[in-house]
């Protein structure tokens, strides 16, 4: 399957001041896919060396200064030399550098800055699921004298679900390039074309934007296949808040703030209210929670704007949220509803399902979220930026 964000390794390739690469992405996002299996294999073929630091032990614990190894290294060449010694592999301008999970050698995130500033002719990619997280909480360390953020040291890559654009060109590209057309030459679409593509649209909100289930879906067409898959991953992201490294109670509190995203806009101006699934919680109890689920790419969240709209786009000081799953999917999964009763035509109960649909497709393409609310309930869902002016949309 193809993806948008290809070109932007591309032309981060043959920029001529090129750095290190930082891709940053929830799980099962397509993070190594897109970096080892379209890039990599297309534009080095043979000539790259790929470091899942989850599982390359000795690599890891080199890095890391445990083990046989007395002290973390940050030195670059060193770094290199030991991978290459160890895969047997001469590292040069031509070989390509993935540090997958890198967030597992904390030290390493660190050496980006020297192979941007003494090795810049070696192309270096890093990624993780978890890695904002760790680099957050690895920061805020008093005296942890093992880590450094390389600070404009990094080129960095936010890379989010396929899009609803990414599905149909891979789905039915056929069908795709007839939209694009229509839209292009403003003409309407024929109305057996637009029941269609409804019914791709419905597919893509079952089926969501991760990947592994999209290819599940394309290979067996069966939206249960895709479903029990996402079950899986769904249940995955819960486990990952072990991983977070927050005291218990913090746990709790983000594994209950993800299985009621939901409950949370499933009702009319549906700004966050925590006490709807425990009981006295303000807002504030639950600000924590957010910003780890946001790290970790698994939430975006709506931001309220001031009454009198400005530019640039900031949010009201009262710190009013609205919350949305990063995948359509995983809102139709825990919504309950049966996909067969989701998929019906005569189906017009979507307006949540539609919300955040939108606002996954605004967040990627790099569209920060705010919202506005007026006097009388009147509100517009998501407010952007466009050509220099506040557009609204509801």
């Amino acid at each position: 399957m193809e993806r948008l964000a290809l070109k932007r390794l591309i032309d981060w390739n043959k920029s001529k001041h090129r750095k290190p690469l930082m891709v940053y992405g929830a799980r099962q996002v397509g993070k190594t896919y897109l970096i080892r299996d379209l890039f990599a294999n297309r534009h080095y073929k043979n000539d790259y060396i790929y470091l899942n630091l989850k599982f390359e032990d000795d690599i890891r614990d080199f890095i890391n200064g445990e083990g046989n190894y007395v002290s973390p290294t940050s030195n670059a060449a060193k770094i290199m030399d030991h991978i290459s010694l160890r895969k047997n592999k001469a590292i040069n301008e031509h070989t390509l550098l993935i540090f997958d999970e890198i967030q597992e050698a904390m030290p390493a995130i660190s050496a980006l800055k020297d192979f941007k500033e003494n090795h810049p002719h070696i192309p270096v990619i890093a990624s993780g699921s978890l890695v904002r997280i760790k680099i957050a909480r690895s920061s805020g360390k008093k005296g942890d004298r093992k880590f450094f953020y390389p600070v404009g040291s990094l080129t960095e890559l936010n890379l989010f679900p396929m899009n609803f654009e990414e599905f149909l060109s891979n789905a039915n590209p056929f069908l795709f390039q007839k939209i694009v057309a229509s839209y292009q030459n403003k003409t309407p679409l024929d109305p057996s074309v637009h029941t269609l593509a409804l019914e791709y649209l419905r597919n893509y909100l079952l089926v969501g934007g991760l990947p592994e289930d999209i290819a599940i879906f394309l290979e067996t067409s069966s939206l249960l296949a895709a479903r029990e898959n996402l079950i899986g991953i769904y249940n995955d992201y819960l486990n990952d808040v072990d991983l977070y490294d927050v005291p218990r109670g913090m746990t709790l509190k983000t594994r209950r703030l993800f299985n009621n995203i939901y409950l949370e806009i499933n009702r009319p101006h549906a700004e966050f209210r925590p006490s709807l699934f425990d009981e006295g919680k303000k807002t504030r109890d639950y600000v924590a929670p957010m910003d780890l689920l946001s790290l970790a790419g698994v939430i975006y969240r709506n931001r309220r704007l001031g009454e009198h709209v400005t530019l640039p786009l900031r949010e009201d000081e009262g710190s009013n949220y609205r919350i949305y799953f990063h995948d359509p999917a995983f809102l139709a999964l825990q919504s309950g509803i049966n996909m067969a009763d989701f998929s019906a035509p005569k189906n017009t109960n979507m307006g949540v399902f539609f919300e955040n649909y939108s606002a996954s497709e605004l967040c990627s393409y790099g569209i920060e979220l705010f919202y506005w609310k007026g006097k009388n309930d009147s509100e517009f869902e998501f407010v952007v930026k466009d050509n220099g002016k506040s557009s609204p949309s509801t």
